[in-house]
């Protein structure tokens, strides 16, 4: 198996226990379900899996915390199989999402598709980053305060970068790349983003990850 079809593994079985996501559900409970799935997937040990794990929080290592209503819980679960490296992210509210969590969520998501449908070799990475920071700002302005994405293979963030210090960055056909725009703020309880794995082709890009975007577990 490659490591995209691992994180795939990953990210289903997470939609399989999002059920099990409301108050009171401890992080480290939710993180060693999610590493026993990861590992039943890979049948073996991964040499990396995830980064984060923390509600309430724009990201993190888990914690003996338990998740607090209506807060949004970002799962960060890319793994290392054998070398090679994949990521992904996805974002769910505990209980009932919020009229501003909802539009911020939906605004992701259309900037994520918008991203996917202009990329293709020759596109400077700059311009896919300014978008989405601008997309994204009218939810919160300078609420994206991350880059739009980066390589994956043998390092979990390699070239290419889309982010304002890698200002001369160019698409290239093969690239294995990701796209994750967020949006961070208090009255998001924290904030989302939304995280897939592509491919660029000789005429635009592969998505590679295929889950659900559903905001309510």
């Amino acid at each position: 198996k490659t490591a995209y079809e691992i994180s795939l593994g990953l990210v289903g079985s997470e939609m399989c226990i999002r059920d099990r996501i409301e108050p009171g559900l401890d992080e480290l409970s939710l993180y060693n379900e999610l590493s026993a799935a990861v590992v039943l997937e890979a049948g073996e040990l991964p040499l990396r899996f995830g980064k984060d794990f923390q509600c309430g929080s724009t990201g993190g290592a888990p914690r003996r915390r338990p998740a607090r209503a209506d807060e949004l819980w970002i799962l960060d679960l890319g793994v290392c199989y054998r070398g090679y490296f994949a990521d992904a992210s996805r974002v769910f509210t505990v209980g009932t999402p919020s009229e501003d969590q909802i539009r911020a969520h939906q605004q992701a998501v259309n900037t994520l598709t918008e991203i996917k449908r202009l990329a293709r070799p020759g596109v400077a990475c700059i311009d896919l980053y300014n978008l989405a920071r601008e997309r994204m700002d009218v939810i919160e302005p300078g609420g994206m305060f991350h880059h739009l994405g980066h390589g994956i293979g043998l390092c979990p963030h390699e070239p290419p970068y889309l982010n304002p210090a890698w200002p001369n960055g160019v698409l290239e056909e093969g690239n294995v790349i990701t796209f994750e725009p967020g949006v961070y703020s208090d009255k998001l309880r924290s904030g989302v983003r939304v995280e897939d794995d592509i491919i660029v082709t000789s005429d635009g890009v592969e998505t590679l990850t295929h889950a659900p975007y559903d905001l309510r577990p």
